[in-house]
C-alpha cells in the first residue's frame, strides 16, 4: 500500500472513530433501562467498584466517575412556593451529604437539613416582607419623628456615599472611615430604634449573604438601608437627599427646642468614646478586659468635672497601670488584671495629675457628632476638650438661643 494510500485511509478511520467516541460520550446510559440506572447507583453507594460496574454495564466513557453520568432524580413529590414547578436533585456520592434539591422553574432551593436558606429572588423577597413587616405598606409620616430620631436618622443618612441615592450601609470599611457611633454596641442601638419603628427597612439591594448573615448572629453588620419617611399625602417615601435636606432644614429653623435632646446625646456619645479609647488601649495590652459595666459606672461621674480628652489621659496610665502589673506578677492573670482596670480609674483620677489627650491618629469622631458639633452647632471642636456640665451651659445653649456663635461663647 502507498504511503499516500495509507494517511489517507488513516485520516478516515482517525475521523470515524472520534464520530463513535463523541456519539457515546454523548448518551452512554442509553442502552440501560430506568430501573438498570437506578440498580447501578444503589449498588454504587453500597461500594462496588466504579469500573466494575462500567464493565458489566457495558458503559463507555471517558469521565473517571460515575455520577456526573447518571441523570439528577425527579423529585415530583416537591411543588415550588413560587413558581408550583417541580424539582429534580443530584445524586450525592457514597458517604457524603445529599444534595439539595432545586426547582425546574427557577432557582429556588429546598432545604435539607436545620439552617438550610435559600438564595433565590422569591425567598429573599419573603424574608424582606417578614423583616421590615407593615413597612413594606405604610410609610412614616415626617411630622410622628421625635427630635432624636431626626438627629440619628440624619446623621444615618449622611452615611450614604453621593453615588447611593436609593440605599445606606454602616459598615466601616476602614478604621478610618467615620462610622454613625463610637462602639458597635451603641451604633446597633440607634440602628434598632430606627428599625423598629420602620423609619428605615432592609433595602432589596441586600445581598444574601448579608441577610444570612443577619438571620444566624442577629447583626446589622452588612445590611444595606432604605428610608421609609414620607412627607405628603401621596404615602411616597423621601429618597435619601430629600429627606437629608428636610431633617437639616427642620432643625436649624428650630434650634431653641433641641437641647433637651442634644445634652441627652453629647453625654450618651462621650461615654461611648471613653468605651472605645478603653477597648483599644486594652487591645494593646496583654490584660484582657471583661469588666465593662462597672466601669462605665466609674467613668460617667468623671464626665461631671473632666472633659473626654483628661479622662483619655486616665484610662491610659490605668491600663498601663493594670499592664506593667500583671508583667510583675501582682495579678493571678490576665483577666483579674482587666477586673482591676474599674479600680485603678478611680485612684489615677483621685490621686494623680490631669493631662489633655488627642483622639486616636487618624480615627474621625462619629457621624453623630459630626451632625451635633458641626451642623447644628458650627463647633467642629465640640466639646472633647470641656467637662460636659460646663460645655452645655456655655456654649450648647448660647448657640441655640441664638444668643452666640461656638467660637464666641468658648472665648467668653
Amino acid at each position: 500500500m502507498l504511503p499516500e494510500e495509507f494517511d489517507e485511509l488513516s485520516s478516515g478511520a482517525s475521523e470515524i472513530a472520534l464520530v463513535k467516541t463523541t456519539e457515546v460520550i454523548a448518551d452512554p446510559l442509553g442502552h440501560l433501562s430506568a430501573e438498570q440506572v437506578e440498580s447501578i447507583y444503589q449498588r454504587y453507594l453500597q461500594g462496588e467498584k466504579v469500573s466494575e460496574l462500567l464493565n458489566e454495564f457495558s458503559i463507555k466513557s471517558n469521565a473517571n466517575s460515575l455520577l456526573p453520568l447518571l441523570p439528577n432524580l425527579e423529585r415530583k413529590d416537591l411543588s415550588c412556593p413560587h413558581c408550583t414547578a417541580h424539582a429534580t436533585q443530584k445524586r450525592a456520592a457514597r458517604n457524603r451529604t445529599a444534595n439539595r434539591p432545586v426547582c425546574t422553574g427557577c432557582d429556588h432551593t429546598y432545604a435539607i437539613y436545620r439552617g438550610d436558606t435559600c438564595g433565590c429572588r422569591g425567598c429573599i423577597s419573603e424574608y424582606l416582607g417578614q423583616l421590615n413587616g407593615d413597612g413594606m405598606h405604610c410609610r412614616v409620616p415626617y411630622e410622628g419623628l421625635t427630635l432624636r430620631e431626626k438627629v440619628i436618622l440624619l446623621a444615618s443618612l449622611m452615611m450614604a456615599a453621593p453615588t447611593d441615592v436609593t440605599c445606606l450601609s454602616f459598615v466601616q470599611l476602614q478604621r478610618w472611615h467615620r462610622r454613625l457611633a463610637p462602639t458597635s454596641g451603641y451604633q446597633d442601638k440607634c440602628i434598632k430604634d430606627l428599625f423598629s419603628r420602620r423609619i428605615i427597612l432592609v433595602s432589596p439591594e441586600t445581598s444574601f449573604d448579608a441577610l444570612d448573615f443577619y438571620r444566624t448572629y442577629e447583626r446589622y453588620d452588612f445590611l444595606w438601608w432604605v428610608p421609609n419617611v414620607s412627607d405628603g399625602a401621596d404615602g411616597i417615601a423621601l429618597d435619601i437627599q430629600s429627606l437629608q435636606m428636610l431633617i437639616a432644614y427642620d432643625l436649624d429653623r428650630n434650634k431653641a427646642e433641641l437641647e433637651p435632646v442634644l445634652k441627652e446625646l453629647i453625654y450618651e456619645i462621650a461615654e461611648e468614646e471613653l468605651i472605645e479609647y478603653l477597648n483599644y488601649r486594652v487591645e494593646n495590652a496583654s490584660v484582657k478586659f471583661k469588666a465593662e459595666r462597672a466601669t462605665r459606672e466609674v467613668l460617667r461621674p468623671l464626665l461631671a468635672s473632666s472633659s473626654v480628652s483628661n479622662i483619655f489621659s486616665i484610662i491610659w496610665k490605668a491600663v498601663k497601670q493594670a499592664d506593667k502589673s500583671l508583667e510583675k506578677g501582682v495579678f493571678k492573670g490576665a483577666t483579674h488584671a482587666g477586673n482591676w482596670i474599674p479600680s485603678a480609674i478611680v485612684r489615677v483620677a483621685e490621686e494623680e495629675k490631669q493631662y489633655e489627650y488627642d483622639r486616636l491618629k487618624g480615627s474621625k469622631i462619629c457621624q453623630i457628632s459630626e451632625v451635633i458639633y458641626s451642623l447644628i452647632l458650627d463647633d467642629p471642636d465640640g466639646s472633647f476638650k470641656m467637662p460636659l456640665p460646663r460645655y452645655t451651659a456655655e456654649v450648647m445653649r448660647p448657640v441655640l438661643e441664638g444668643i452666640s456663635s461656638a467660637k464666641g461663647a468658648k472665648i467668653a
